[in-house]
């Protein structure tokens, strides 16, 4: 059984790298016999139905980060030790206590000194706490999901301490990078 922690996605890229994933998934595969995805009303509803798949609507999750980050450090953790074998955070910060867990590396600008510096003093700042708190998630991670060939590379290269633990593996964004995968003949 596997957990997906959905508390930092909420548009954009993370729901449509989410979404396809789920929708070109076969976890009969591979031993698996449910999907749990916690999450606010926005990404759940993008998600697709399916008998594996519960998607589990969390009101805390529709409100401030500070709650969500709350919900998901007490809360989040109790229900994976209750539900799943490992937990999958693909939106790249966790900071609960359940082990082992899976996370991604979606966001190249909180790592890309060059782009953050292009930023008002506030977003800096903000972008450097993400770096921060993000680094300690890939450092305590079980695995770590790059969406493409450059933030494999950008990590290994720039933030080789990041890596040096955590397993790497690259999944592609994007439909047709998922039929590819899934679907060779």
């Amino acid at each position: 059984r596997i957990g997906i922690d959905a508390t930092n996605i909420r548009a954009g890229g993370g729901v449509s790298h989410l979404k396809n994933l789920l929708r070109f998934a076969e976890p009969e595969q591979y031993g698996i016999k449910k999907i749990i995805v916690w999450g606010g009303k926005n990404p759940l509803e993008r998600l697709p139905q399916n008998a594996w798949l519960d998607l589990l609507e969390i009101p805390a999750l529709n409100k401030s980060l500070y709650k969500r980050l709350l919900w998901q450090q007490t809360e989040l953790s109790k229900l994976a030790h209750k539900n799943c074998n490992l937990l999958f955070a693909p939106g790249g910060l966790y900071m609960g206590s359940f082990r082992p867990y899976v996370t991604m590396f979606q966001n190249m600008q909180i790592f890309e000194t060059k782009e953050r510096n292009r930023e008002t003093n506030k977003e800096w700042l903000r972008l450097k706490l993400l770096q921060l708190v993000q680094s300690q998630t890939f450092q305590k991670a079980s695995g770590l999901i790059c969406p493409s060939e450059y933030a494999c590379n950008y990590l290994t290269q720039h933030h080789p301490q990041l890596v040096a633990q955590t397993p790497v593996q690259m999944i592609f964004h994007g439909t047709e990078s998922f039929r590819n995968e899934y679907y060779v003949s």
